[in-house]
């Protein structure tokens, strides 16, 4: 029987913390690459001073009290660091340079399937994986033969990053029974069930889809929330408290917030993977939220990919839910069943959200988005196929597989 997703994790030890000698001597051999003779004699003294002071030693017991308290909540005591200094604090852009990016390949999506079919089949099959998530169906991770923790994985559906003044931070709550599609720069919301719960069939997301579709070629708009998403963080903390201040603007973001995923409908119609890729990592900002954990994107032609932000946790832990789809979705058959009637189908139909923009916020997208696409313009991506650097070659060698690949780029 396989374990219930969530069995390891009371039982995990803490992150150790080294030694005061540890990690005086791994900071010795980090620096001393970059540093002469005299600079090595100098430094050495002046660690050996530390390591026998008063000071070290409150450092190293106040280090252990961070600990203990940490683990009592559920968190090691380097996970709030890194997650603050490494990523919530950084005021560059995160589209391009944080965010992951994931490319189906053509026996996943091959070009030519109706983008509104693929966009409600990638719906279904996410939307299954989260329920298996929930029902703790989903198996453990484990390298080798060690479990890993799941802790991070109840943030897939959960978290979006909030622009900051100072630092970003992280909201998570309970997602709603929706996600949010983005269509030519509007913002949809989708129902997955119907007011009784019975769930929407494949078919009549798609229908769901169709309408959002043609129902968002009778409005025009020049400017979208999105483009800010993309852009500086501090800039876009501005724009975000302003926003913020009008009623219609603080409900339209507690419905993203709220949102299970995001889907974007993309007009585009990329041929290659290197073609999909460089409209996954980037693609046009006005049609997309950089700040959402999973972004799935449905290109015109039947290509799929996806964005996501990925600070409340690795890229891998995203990676399964979407692999979950891409692994699922060239079999998936043609359903064309409806759970319910033609008026019951009006009661889920989808609700744009209507923004209010004032001309200087409008000036804030029109920059966000200038700036961007300069820096989108200037990426340039090659997918490179190897049979030679496996995961099968890394073990050989007893090295990490993500060391190869992150040292070799």
């Amino acid at each position: 029987m396989t374990s219930k997703t969530y069995t390891h994790d009371n039982q995990l030890p803490n992150l150790p913390i080294p030694s005061l000698n540890d990690s005086i001597e791994r900071y010795k051999q980090s620096v001393d690459p970059l540093l002469n003779d005299e600079e090595r004699k100098n430094l050495a003294k002046r660690l050996d001073d530390f390591l026998n002071s008063s000071e070290a030693t409150k450092l190293q017991s106040l280090l252990m009290e961070r600990s203990e308290k940490e683990f009592r909540e559920g968190r090691n005591w380097l996970e709030q660091w890194w997650l603050q200094f490494a990523y919530l604090m950084w005021p560059d852009p995160i589209s391009l340079t944080s965010n992951f990016y994931v490319v189906f390949d053509e026996k996943a999506a091959p070009i030519g399937q109706p983008q509104l079919k693929q966009a409600a089949k990638f719906t279904i099959l996410l939307h299954r994986y989260k329920k298996l998530l929930d029902a703790g169906e989903i198996t453990p991770e484990q390298l080798s033969k060690n479990p890993l923790s799941m802790h991070h994985y109840q943030k897939i559906f959960t978290t979006t990053r909030i622009p900051g003044k100072d630092a970003d931070t992280l909201l998570t709550c309970d997602p709603g029974d929706y996600i949010v599609v983005i269509c030519r720069r509007q913002h949809w919301v989708l129902n997955l069930s119907y007011s009784d719960g019975t769930p929407l069939t494949c078919r009549e997301i798609e229908l769901q889809m169709n309408k959002i579709s043609e129902w968002s070629q009778e409005k025009h708009p020049h400017h979208s929330v999105g483009s800010l998403t993309a852009g500086d963080r501090r800039a876009w903390a501005s724009a975000y408290d302003e926003l913020m201040q009008h009623n219609m603007n603080q409900h339209n973001f507690g419905i993203i917030q709220r949102a299970m995923f995001v889907i974007a409908l993309d007009d585009h119609s990329p041929q290659s993977d290197d073609e999909v890729g460089y409209h996954c990592l980037g693609g046009d900002a006005s049609n997309r939220f950089f700040d959402k954990v999973i972004v799935g994107i449905v290109f015109r032609n039947g290509r799929i990919g996806a964005n996501g932000e990925h600070s409340p946790l690795d890229a891998p832990i995203t990676g399964a839910a979407v692999h979950f789809v891409a692994a699922n979705i060239s079999s998936m058959m043609d359903d064309d069943s409806m759970s319910s009637d033609s008026t019951s189908h009006r009661e889920v139909d989808p609700k744009r959200l209507n923004w209010y923009f004032s001309p200087e916020v409008k000036v804030k997208i029109e920059e966000a988005d200038a700036a961007y696409q300069i820096r989108w313009k200037d990426l340039d991506l090659k997918f490179l196929r190897t049979k030679t650097f496996s995961q099968k070659w890394a073990r050989k060698y007893k090295l990490s597989a993500d060391a190869v690949v992150q040292v070799s780029t």
